[in-house]
């Protein structure tokens, strides 16, 4: 994952330079692989992006919910020209019949993948459990 990170580090400064970038990673990319130095989180706090994560990520229900309501009332969309993908996930992301949860898949870049992607920051935001604000219309691009 550390080699992804870095990646996207260098792409997003070459796409975006002088622009505020903030990260909504996977709370688990607070912890250094056996085989990294330096945890996901630490790199993209080192190139000096700000990196928004609670200590554990949310429960997968919550975060579902938290995007689900959004959609619900109206004040989450995915703009389908810019984000097919992210239109292509959420339609076949399908749930487990033996553990009632999204599937989840080995290969990086799966649908369950970007559909977490896509929901860390719905989920920090407008959690489901915790202090919620009045949302603002978010519109998913790119």
């Amino acid at each position: 994952a550390t080699e992804y990170t870095e990646w996207v580090v260098e792409q997003v400064k070459e796409k975006y330079p002088g622009h505020r970038v903030i990260f909504y990673p996977d709370s688990s990319g607070d912890n250094a692989s056996s085989n990294a130095s330096k945890s996901d989180i630490a790199i993209l706090k080192g190139a000096g992006y700000e990196v928004r994560f609670h200590p554990t990520n949310p429960f997968i229900s919550d975060r579902i919910n938290a995007v689900q309501r959004g959609f619900y009332n109206k004040w989450l969309f995915i703009n389908p020209d810019y984000c097919p993908e992210t239109i292509d996930s959420r339609l076949r992301h399908a749930y487990s019949k033996l553990t009632n949860k999204p599937e989840k898949f080995a290969q990086p870049g799966s649908v369950d993948d970007r559909n977490d992607a896509a929901d860390y920051p719905i989920a920090f935001n407008y959690p489901i459990r915790g202090k919620i604000t009045k949302p603002k219309t978010i519109v998913v691009a790119r």
